[in-house]
């Protein structure tokens, strides 16, 4: 499970991600680095979420998102039904180069990626619209991702999320406005099976921890609309005989997901 809400519809958008749209604002999680986990042999298929929020009218919908590889096991495009949208990713050698975001066959959002002479990305320039917005990336010693900072291009708005690390996992995430002062902070709770995100790693903007998220607990919001310290997000899951997660189901909204795999 990816952390980097984008919306309450995620729980916030990524819950972070989010928020100005699954594109355009900062996310949660970063993949492990090295990757760990390249020896298993499997790779995300589709995921299915169902929801009904606890309301008839929403009750038996039903979102597939569904992964397309090319012939080195790279993703080439994401049919998202979740967010209503397709993913293409296009690459440069063995870097991605730029990742394009379609709603109904029409392009919306293009982002572009920079890179240092070791691979790390450094710059992410973010265009749909009539909006441009770039993000900013800093490292720590294991070359994991510890800070992106988010900046509108076209009006004045400014975000800066830190992440902190515990075994290949993000354990908290802080976000500040462009003064420093604190928006939120969200802390997670892991079990020792994999994360079938972290099987298949697609966006590098993204921290992807290394093992399955069971618990979150938003410990402070800027709104005081969420509290999250005394109602955390619990997801309680069964598992495959390869032990990777099978289903997952929320203690909101009526929400389960579904993993399936292929081979790599």
């Amino acid at each position: 499970m990816k952390i980097a809400f984008q919306s309450m519809k995620t729980i916030r958008w990524v819950v972070l991600l989010t928020v100005i749209s699954g594109a355009c604002r900062p996310s949660g999680p970063i993949f492990p680095a090295p990757n760990e986990l390249a020896q298993v042999p499997f790779r995300l298929k589709t995921i299915r979420k169902q929801v009904d929020y606890g309301n008839p009218n929403f009750r038996g919908q039903d979102f597939t998102t569904a992964y397309r590889y090319d012939s080195l096991g790279r993703v080439t495009f994401i049919e998202d039904a979740w967010w209503n949208r397709d993913l293409e990713y296009r690459y440069q050698g063995d870097r991605l180069a730029a990742r394009l975001t379609y709603v109904r066959d029409s392009l919306v959002f293009r982002e572009t990626f920079e890179y240092d002479a070791q691979g790390k990305l450094l710059r992410l320039d973010w265009s749909g619209n009539g909006s441009k917005a770039v993000r900013t990336f800093r490292y720590n010693a294991e070359g994991r991702i510890e800070e992106i900072r988010y900046e509108a291009l076209t009006y004045t708005y400014v975000q800066v999320s830190r992440y902190v690390w515990e075994g290949g996992n993000v354990v908290a995430q802080n976000e500040f406005d462009g003064a420093g002062k604190p928006q939120s902070e969200w802390t997670f709770e892991y079990a020792p099976a994999i994360n079938p995100h972290a099987l298949t790693p697609t966006d590098p903007d993204v921290p992807t921890s290394r093992n399955n998220l069971v618990r979150t607990t938003l410990k402070r919001d800027y709104t005081g609309l969420i509290d999250l310290v005394a109602n955390p997000i619990v997801v309680a899951y069964d598992y495959n005989a390869e032990g990777l997660p099978k289903v997952g189901r929320y203690n909101y909204s009526g929400r389960t997901e579904t993993f399936t795999y292929e081979p790599r």
